[in-house]
């Protein structure tokens, strides 16, 4: 009974509470809007005590200073605080007022609600029945009537402590921030599972198989059932083994082994390049014994690793979710780290990936100077990113002891490797040992670029990054002009363009091959199959209309294969016996005349000091048309490329190197030859030279060259002097690369 009247006094006290805190708050912005009135009105209207607050004027009346009239009294700054203070006080009280009158807006029924219990509890206490049966009795109480008032009253206490821990969210805002972390983490769990199910999903379109593709290989099976006679295997050909062939190795993985021999079988290869396609178990020293990832493969651990574990890894490690891929079980996808014993009677071969098109001619790869290295890739690194540090876990204290995290890491897709140098630097059985440390991977995470950035770690030369184009299957940003100068472009990522989810402003770099180009000549209507589908299969055939064939390795689950191409060209053959001209200095301006004078049809030889230079002149003859530029990273093989007599233009700079580069050449040439200076040489110097020359037996020209690098590649201002029988070697050439002015002729 205690416990009910005094709940009901509570309840009638809280409601005139809440009452008076409103009136407060009201009776405050009041005040506050009064004081800033009476000081105001104070301030105005009080007599200045000074005697300078009056001036006298005539009939001694004095005249109060109005407001506007205190512009020069000290105390103006005094008023002016007093006046700032009391309006940001007004305006921070009505501020609070405005709060108010909302929440006054949001409680409203919460305060009918306290305000109806409060009554309740009261009345309850007041009911005639209880009242007479329990508080103003004075014999015995009513234990019916009793039981019946406790009930009630526990209902009434439950209804208001609901009504309390309701209330308590608008008031506590300890509870409302631990209601909003909640909020929060429970939405992030959710945009977690999103992403893990997007990049789950994302993974299996990647590697899924378009019906037109699945669809064409059941028909090329149906065909080699149907006549097998027509489908055996042919003896290997010399050529396979034949070093100075142009090699290509071309990794493919949408195909599988028959169905591809049957389709090469229907469409012969032309062009004099030839495909040998292998199966990976007719490569014998692949066994468990021998390459630690087939013994790997086959462990337990890691089968459980992929498969067994694949719902749990759906929903945890976003970030490590593509080294769960099965593909990394893929013999195949390890096969590029055995390619001496491949082809053990090989110099060089380049490796191409899956998904990458080729655009230029690859054989300049071939002249480039290796320097030693085994493996020449296109660095990827940029700023932060793409460094040894994302692929290897420095962590662990052997990685951090033989590897620097800041190393640049290059790209698989487009790999030349000198095969010479991998077997003198031993890099399979490099690969061999680290990959027996990382069984348990604990040095990095699957795959085979952590793999391959370990075992050629100080063996990879950088090259240019207009040979190897990568990320169109993952980065939208790429632009089109680097696109169109590259030589390979790959379109690594998820987003194959052979897939729903490709990116659209790169498909047609995919498609872009003539259909009728890809239709075998015997080819019957029903084998007709959609052009992206056929791009996949004949990304090799296609490189056959610039004379290059790039073969192709590849893999099913059943039946993995490997097939490489090799041009029919030998290496020697590519260039013509001799050159009509060299040119040596491939600055700016050296490499613009160099283009000039190949423009208008005379082969030229180029070299310079930085071998670089000469592959830039190169490529970049190829992509202004493919003139006849050829280049030589050594001097005696430069000088021996040109037709005798023999002349070449030097365009170094002036001074002890112009006298170092005749030193250099001069040693190589013969009585009769030329050298031409068209540097900005003091005349002095030239004169020196051509004695010197002279007495060796070899003509010396100088030569200015006017109009800067757009004038040397379309048209510049030539001067020569010097021996006349020198400028007959070449007059032809100057008369047509010189600048040409209508009605008068060269200049």
């Amino acid at each position: 009974m205690a416990v009910a009247v005094r709940g009901g006094r509570i309840g009638s006290g809280g409601g005139s509470v809440l009452r008076s805190f409103f009136s407060y708050r009201i009776f405050v912005s009041a005040m506050f809007t009064l004081l800033f009135l009476a000081t105001l009105s104070v301030l105005l209207s009080s007599h200045p005590s000074h005697k300078d607050a009056v001036v006298e004027t005539a009939g001694n009346a004095h005249v109060r200073r109005s407001f506007l009239a205190w512009q020069s009294d000290p105390v103006k700054t005094r008023l002016e605080l007093i006046h700032n203070q009391a309006n940001n006080h007004i305006a921070l009280v009505n501020a609070y007022a405005t709060y108010a009158r909302k929440l006054k807006l949001e409680i409203s029924k919460q305060l009918k609600m306290f305000d109806d219990l409060a009554k309740n509890f009261s009345d309850l206490q007041l009911k005639q029945t209880y009242r007479t049966a329990l508080f103003e009795t004075e014999g015995a109480v009513d234990e019916d009537v009793l039981r019946q008032f406790e009930e009630e009253v526990k209902d009434k206490v439950k209804t208001a402590r609901l009504m309390i821990a309701e209330a308590k969210e608008s008031y506590d805002n300890q509870l409302k921030i631990q209601k909003l972390k909640d909020t929060i983490f429970a939405v992030n769990e959710l945009l977690l599972k999103a992403k893990k199910n997007g990049a789950f999903t994302s993974l299996i379109s990647a590697k899924s198989t378009p019906k037109s593709l699945h669809c064409l290989a059941m028909r090329l099976l149906e065909e080699r059932i149907a006549h097998p006679e027509k489908y055996k295997d042919d003896e290997p050909k010399p050529e396979f083994e034949d070093p100075t062939l142009y090699h290509y190795a071309y990794s493919q993985t949408m195909m599988n082994f028959a169905a591809t021999k049957v389709w090469f079988k229907m469409r012969p290869i032309q062009g004099g390049a030839h495909i040998e396609i292998n199966a990976v178990d007719n490569f014998k020293f692949l066994n468990s014994s021998y390459a630690p990832v087939l013994r790997q493969l086959g462990s337990a651990n890691l089968r459980k690793f992929y498969f067994e574990t694949m719902a749990e890894n759906a929903t945890k490690d976003l970030n490590n979710m593509k080294f769960r891929n099965p593909k990394y079980l893929s013999k195949l996808n390890h096969l590029r780290f055995y390619l001496p014993e491949l082809y053990p009677k090989l110099h060089k071969i380049l490796f191409l990936d899956d998904d990458v098109v080729v655009q230029k001619d690859l054989t300049a790869l071939w002249k480039i100077d290796m320097e030693g290295k085994v493996n020449g890739a296109v660095n990827t690194c940029f700023g932060p990113f793409h460094r040894l540090s994302e692929y290897l876990n420095f962590s662990h204290p052997l990685i951090k002891e033989k590897f620097n995290p800041r190393s640049c890491a290059w790209a698989f897709g487009m790999n030349m490797f000198d095969l010479d140098a991998w077997r003198r630097e031993k890099c399979t059985e490099q690969y061999h040992y680290w990959q027996n440390l990382n069984e348990d991977r604990t040095l990095w995470k699957l795959g085979t670029l952590p793999a391959g950035l370990i075992t050629f770690y100080s063996t990879t030369k950088s090259l240019d990054k207009a040979w190897h184009v990568l990320g169109l299957g993952i980065n939208p940003s790429i632009s089109m002009e680097e696109i169109d100068k590259a030589a390979v472009i790959h379109f690594s990522g998820d987003m194959k363009p052979w897939l729903d989810i490709a990116m659209n402003h790169y498909k047609h770099l995919w498609t872009k091959i003539p259909n009728s180009w890809l239709i075998p000549s015997n080819s019957k209507d029903n084998l007709r199959i959609p052009s992206y589908s056929r791009r996949l299969l004949e990304s090799a055939v296609y490189l056959l209309r610039d004379k290059i064939f790039v073969g192709t390795s590849g893999f099913s689950s059943q039946h993995p294969f490997t097939y490489r191409g090799i041009q029919g060209e030998r290496m020697a053959d590519q260039s013509p016996k001799l050159t009509r001209i060299g040119l040596a200095g491939l600055a700016v301006m050296g490499q613009n005349l160099a283009l000039n004078i190949a423009e208008k049809g005379f082969p030229i030889s180029v070299y310079n000091r930085t071998t670089s230079k000469v592959d830039e002149t190169v490529e970049r003859a190829k992509v202004e048309g493919n003139l006849p530029v050829f280049g030589f990273h050594d001097p005696e093989s430069f000088v021996q490329s040109i037709q005798k007599p023999r002349v070449i233009i030097m365009l170094v700079k002036a001074g002890a190197p112009v006298d170092q580069t005749i030193k250099t050449l001069s040693a190589y040439m013969e009585k009769g030859d030329c050298i031409i200076d068209g540097g900005n040489e003091w005349y002095e110097n030239t004169e020196r030279r051509e004695k010197a020359m002279a007495e060796l037996g070899l003509l010396y020209l100088g030569m200015g060259v006017s109009g800067g690098e757009e004038g040397a590649r379309n048209g510049p201002s030539l001067m020569p002097g010097g021996s006349f029988e020198a400028y007959k070697y070449i007059e032809d050439i100057l008369l047509k690369v010189a600048a040409q002015v209508p009605d008068s002729g060269p200049v």
